[in-house]
């Protein structure tokens, strides 16, 4: 009996020694698992704000990342750039990850010189991105930034 017992037990932990296979819950890595991936790169709110030269507009720019179902990716490092290089302009922060919304805000303070400005925010490591389109001011004409009316 004792030895039946033990060939049993071998023949059980035999048929149970194969790889583990569970199913696949769609996620976002290459193979079905994994974080989710990004997919596309929103523009959620701030495009079209205006601002004195060298004047912080009033609201952030803000993204949204999501993946190819349109859910929110979380932890996804994005860097927002000015396109050229316009003088007195500054981005903060200019890299920064998303939240558990896969929302990224930057503040600007728009350039120097008047005109528009565009800046683009970019998914770290690969092509997607979105733009934005920002005006400086001469003074005249701003709605943005710290001026008094």
């Amino acid at each position: 009996m004792r030895a039946s017992l033990i060939i049993l037990t071998l023949v059980s932990l035999a048929a149970c020694s194969g790889d583990l296979t569970l199913p696949n819950d769609g996620g976002g890595g290459p193979d079905g698992g994994g974080p989710p991936l990004p997919d596309q790169v929103r523009v959620v709110d701030g495009d079209g704000q205006r601002a004195r030269t060298g004047e912080v507009l009033n609201d952030p720019l803000v993204v949204q990342v999501v993946d190819s179902g349109a859910a929110p990716v979380v932890g996804t490092t994005v860097e927002f750039s000015f396109a050229g290089d316009p003088a007195g302009a500054v981005l903060e922060p200019s890299v920064t990850t998303t939240d558990s919304s896969g929302l990224a805000s930057v503040e600007v303070r728009v350039g120097l010189e008047s005109g528009e400005q565009e800046i683009v925010a970019r998914v770290t490591g690969t092509d997607l991105s979105a733009s934005f389109t920002v005006t400086a001011t001469d003074g005249r004409h701003g709605h943005g930034g710290d001026e008094d009316h």
